[in-house]
């Protein structure tokens, strides 16, 4: 009998496991060096206490298209692998500085030629650090996302210091995970049944 005890207990944490486990997915564009000066990675600093404008700043393991002052639109591709799992939440981070610092702007972000939102315009022409982060539907992905950055202006100067897209899957099981209480009703399913066994097994 403690053979049967124990084959439920695997059994009932293995399902709460295998259902609950999320894993992540992180692609990374850039080096998060703030714009190759060392700003701090936050919104509101003055990227020209830190930087000149029209510098390079980039090394040679940086993408085109980061650590250097930019005019017009800019786009980039992330690619990875899902690896059969299945995306349940995505995110996109970029850190930028300079652009749509004009308070009628503002730049539209897309993901495979879908708007995501908007970098709006701020009041005034300091150009502001911004860490911005965008909702992604799943239903975007492809494993070779182009993300572009749209402009309003062709003079708007401005300075990206990474991108990074983050998904959550379901660990690759297959199934859509189950919410917690779903999780832990398996775990106490789990437990009545060994508690049922052990009164079966003491009336013998």
């Amino acid at each position: 009998m403690r053979e049967r005890h124990m084959v439920i207990v695997v059994v009932s944490v293995g399902l709460t496991m295998a259902h609950t486990a999320m894993s992540e997915v992180t692609d990374l564009l850039g080096d998060k060096d703030g714009f190759g000066v060392g700003c701090p990675i936050e919104s509101g600093r003055n990227y020209l206490d830190y930087g000149a404008y029209y510098a390079d700043y980039g090394e040679p393991a940086d993408p085109e298209f980061t650590d250097k002052w930019l005019v017009s639109d800019q786009s980039w591709t992330h690619s990875y692998s899902l690896a059969g799992a299945t995306p349940v939440l995505a995110g996109l981070e970029i850190f930028v500085a300079g652009v749509e610092n004009t308070a009628g702007g503002s730049a539209d972000v897309s993901v495979g030629g879908t708007s995501i939102g908007t970098v709006p315009g701020v009041d005034g022409w300091d150009d502001v650090t911004r860490l911005l982060t965008f909702n992604v539907p799943v239903a975007l992905l492809t494993g070779s996302d182009l993300v572009l950055v749209d402009v309003s202006s062709v003079w708007d100067g401005w300075i990206i210091d990474y991108s990074q897209l983050t998904i959550e899957t379901d660990a690759g099981n297959g199934s859509a995970p189950i919410p917690v209480p779903g999780a832990l009703l398996l775990s106490t399913l789990g437990l009545v049944c060994i508690v049922c066994a052990r009164r079966h097994e003491a009336r013998r």
